[in-house]
């Protein structure tokens, strides 16, 4: 009998994870923080419960930041990593920098399910990660580009 390792998250198909999507590690930044409101779309269903089609969107609009917060004044993006390095699509990060832009900043918040603890960093830090340090560029299933930062260059929280 042959036994196949279960694939990462990240290779499986977009359909594949759509359906489980930043569950975990949205959840813990709830656990770990508070005065927040949800922003962005969250797996958003039409009146008659099909999904809607975010990729129709621009991109500034597909790629909302998940929450906003009042104390600290921040908006946030958030993502959940494993054993894997952090991947971050090309397309996501150009439009986080407008949202960066506008005036209120945007902090990245991951969640790592292997180390059970999380970094946060603001759009500069994570900038100068991906400017700065030896990353490495990717393609999901579906052909979307991304670049991936390792792990160890987090910032992760003690606990």
């Amino acid at each position: 009998m042959t036994v196949t390792a279960p694939r990462a998250f990240s290779d499986k198909p977009f359909v594949e994870r759509f359906e489980s999507m930043g569950d975990e590690a949205e959840g813990m930044f709830e656990h770990f923080n508070e005065n927040w409101a949800r922003l962005g779309h969250n797996r958003p269903k039409k009146p008659n419960g099909d999904d809607f089609r975010l990729h129709k969107l621009a991109l500034s609009l597909r790629y909302m930041p998940d929450y906003m917060q009042e104390i600290p004044t921040r908006l946030v993006e958030v993502q959940g990593i494993a054993s894997r390095p952090l991947k971050i699509k090309i397309e996501k990060i150009a439009a986080l920098e407008q949202w960066n832009n506008l005036g209120t900043p945007v902090w990245f918040w991951v969640w790592s399910t292997t180390r059970q603890t999380y970094a946060e960093l603001p759009w500069p830090e994570m900038m100068k990660l991906i400017n700065k340090e030896d990353v490495q560029f990717g393609k999901y299933p579906e052909g979307k580009a991304y670049i991936s930062i390792s792990s160890k260059l987090l910032p992760w929280v003690s606990g």
